[in-house]
């Protein structure tokens, strides 16, 4: 009875320690497996099997590469809370019966991952792999997991020399060969299988074990002296097997995905080369239609160079009446802002012309944008082309103007300035005659000397000028200039022979002052009238009533002075 009692608690103990093992071999192989599907997202199993299919993310993420599909219902991202949990689990299992999974493979809940039951997940996933990846061998369609793939292995070892699959996982692999024709069915520049013949089972199989494990992925699940002494678990040997089964059908999978890849890159490239030829030949219509547009900017530079150039001939010109006229620079002050504006003009083409310059610099620099830098180059030419046509007909039409202007103005004030020159140096020199005869004689004598009576003819015959040059100036005006005042004899006769001197100097410069005035009213008038042509009738009526405002003062300024 005692001896028994030890062999049935031997029998137990040794297949509790059975199952330990089974379970591990499990785990370190799903493990793998689950990795390997997970890596596609850059992901893994991080603690353990249980605790990561708990987690309510990594079922989603695992079922959704084995199935090759994605889950369209919406889910916790990041679930904490035990509903939440459950919540994404169970989302996930319904998602493997909408991809064909039956409900009776489906042998666990959703509270059963969450709560990490080991053996239910180690069940559930062995159920998935026989499913999505055993079933897949081709003319095992109606057979069980084991005899689908031995013959999966019958084919892939056929025709290397000692190999022989039986119906039992164990006996076909205890000597290694089996497992050596796989690897190098697999790569066959990983080994020469011909070696390996004479060399004892332990050997071959320790080696296929970690030639495995290096090449194809294959973690060591099993003891290789249990393999050669036929002791080993055969549901460790199947699962085992059925990993090189899958590293196959990866290795497949990879190699359709480059295969796939590369065409995609040829067509790729055969595309990439139409476009590279259209956009040559682009590129070459573009040049030469670049070449034009220099051809035309150097014209355009051209016409530019030569504006400039007349410009410079009229500020040269324009220099030159300024010189002749620096008694009348109040007069010609419209001139010389109009002058300025012409300059801000041009000022202005030459900044549109330096850029539009960068802007065909830029369009060079560019050129992989050519459809877009076409339509704005052509746009920029066009509406450059068009400024500089205004500005050309504008500058031209003005600077007319001003020629006819100034060429009037030229005819009335060197007249003007001729008579004054001519009283002015008369003045002078009676001047001079008179500081010379004070120092040599008395009042009287100095008096007489200087001639008197000469002066006062010149001035009457002068106040007689100024009279005619009054009624040409005050033709068509609207109203009565200021009075040129004339000095009578009685006025003269009636101050001493000193005083008279000083009188009638002080009256020829005061009226050529005045005549000065009555000039520049008379420009202001014609300027008015030019403008009225155009329409500007209101602008003339607001002169003519500054002018108005104007005499008042002027009469009582002269009125003073006599």
């Amino acid at each position: 009875r005692s001896t028994g009692g030890n062999a049935i608690g031997m029998t137990s103990v040794d297949q509790s320690l059975k199952d330990k093992a089974w379970e591990e071999v499990q785990i370190k192989a799903f493990t793998h497996w689950a990795n390997s599907m997970l890596a596609k997202r850059n992901k893994k199993i991080v603690n353990s099997l249980q605790e990561s299919f708990a987690d309510g993310l990594t079922i989603i993420d695992f079922v959704e590469e084995l199935t090759e599909k994605r889950l369209k219902q919406k889910y916790n991202r990041k679930p904490t809370m035990r509903i939440a949990l459950i919540t994404n689990t169970h989302l996930a299992l319904e998602f493997l019966k909408q991809c064909g999974l039956e409900q009776k493979f489906i042998t666990i809940s959703a509270e059963d991952l969450v709560d990490k039951n080991i053996k239910f997940l180690l069940g559930f996933l062995w159920t998935l792999f026989r499913k999505f990846r055993i079933a897949t061998i081709e003319g095992a369609e109606d057979k069980s997991t084991e005899e689908g793939l031995l013959m999966w292995v019958r084919k892939v070892t056929e025709g290397y020399d000692g190999v022989k699959i039986t119906n039992n996982f164990v006996e076909s692999f205890h000597d290694g060969l089996a497992l050596l024709a796989m690897i190098d069915k697999f790569d066959g520049n990983i080994i020469k299988y011909p070696e390996y013949k004479n060399k004892p089972p332990i050997e071959r199989i320790t080696e296929a074990f970690d030639l495995a494990e290096k090449n194809l992925g294959v973690p060591k699940l099993l003891d290789a002296n249990e393999v050669v002494n036929g002791t080993v678990d055969e549901r460790s040997v199947v699962l085992y097997v059925s990993l090189y089964f899958h590293a196959f059908v990866s290795n497949e999978e990879k190699k359709k995905e480059r295969e796939a890849r590369e065409a995609e890159l040829r067509q790729t490239k055969a595309k990439a080369s139409e476009e590279i030829d259209a956009l040559k030949l682009l590129l070459e219509q573009e040049l030469t239609e670049n070449e034009k547009l220099k051809l035309k900017l150097k014209k355009l530079g051209d016409e530019h160079v030569d504006l400039s150039s007349r410009y410079s001939s009229a500020a040269e010109e324009m220099s030159k009446m300024r010189k002749g006229l620096n008694s009348t620079s109040e007069e010609m002050s419209a001139i010389q802002l109009k002058l300025a504006n012409l300059l801000q003009t041009n000022s202005e083409l030459e900044q549109k012309y330096a850029k539009t310059k960068k802007l065909i610099n830029e369009r060079d620099e560019r050129i992989s944008l050519l459809e877009r830098e076409n339509s704005e180059l052509s746009s920029t030419k066009k509406k450059l082309q068009n400024q500089i046509k205004e500005t050309k007909e504008e500058f031209d039409r003005k600077f007319l103007e001003k020629e006819e202007r100034v060429e009037e103005l030229e005819a009335e004030v060197e007249a003007l300035t001729k008579e004054k020159e001519e009283l002015t140096d008369e003045l002078r020199e009676w001047k001079m005659k008179y500081n010379k005869l004070k120092e040599k004689s008395t009042e009287q004598e100095k008096l007489q000397a200087l001639g008197l009576d000469g002066l006062l003819k010149n001035l009457k015959e002068h106040s007689k000028e100024m009279d005619t040059w009054k009624d040409y100036l005050e033709q068509d005006r609207e109203y009565p200039s200021e009075t040129i005042i004339q000095r009578s004899e009685g006025e003269i006769n009636s101050r001493s022979r000193e005083d008279q001197l000083s009188y009638l100097t002080d009256g020829l410069e005061s009226e050529n002052r005045k005549l000065q005035v009555l000039l520049k009213q008379r420009e202001i008038e014609e300027e008015e009238a030019a403008a009225s042509k155009k329409g500007t009738s209101a602008t003339k009526k607001t002169n003519d009533s500054d002018i108005k405002d104007k005499k008042p003062t002027g009469d009582r300024s002269v009125k003073k002075k006599q």
